[in-house]
C-alpha cells in the first residue's frame, strides 16, 4: 500500500517537473518583451513623433544578428562624437528616447 506521504511527494515532484518544463518551453516570452502591455506591435513609435530628425540603422553583430538602432544628431550639422546606447531586452528603444528628452 502506497502512503500519503509518497503520494503527496510524487504529486509535488510532477508538479515541480511540469513547471520547469513550461519555463523552458516559454523562456522567449517570458525574457524578452518587445512590446509593452497595452501597445500593439503594429504601432510604428518613432522619434519622429517627438520632432526628432533620425536614421534608421542596421547593424550586425560578431554572431550574425541583426540588431535595429537610431541615429539621433543633437543638432542638424553636430560633428561630434557619438554615444552607442545599448538598450535592455524589454520594451521599445522609443520609451529610452522619452527618458533622456
Amino acid at each position: 500500500m502506497v502512503s500519503y506521504m509518497s503520494l503527496l511527494m510524487y504529486g509535488v515532484g510532477g508538479i515541480v517537473v511540469a513547471g520547469m518544463a513550461l519555463l523552458v518551453a516559454f523562456q522567449e516570452k517570458l525574457v524578452y518583451v518587445p512590446v509593452l502591455p497595452g501597445v500593439t506591435k503594429s504601432y510604428q513609435i518613432t522619434p519622429a513623433r517627438l520632432g526628432l530628425t533620425y536614421e534608421d540603422v542596421w547593424l550586425r553583430s560578431s554572431d550574425g544578428v541583426k540588431l535595429h538602432a537610431w541615429f539621433i544628431k543633437l543638432f542638424p550639422d553636430c560633428r561630434g562624437p557619438t554615444i552607442l546606447f545599448f538598450q535592455e531586452n524589454a520594451g521599445s528603444i522609443f520609451f529610452i528616447v522619452l527618458d533622456y528628452l
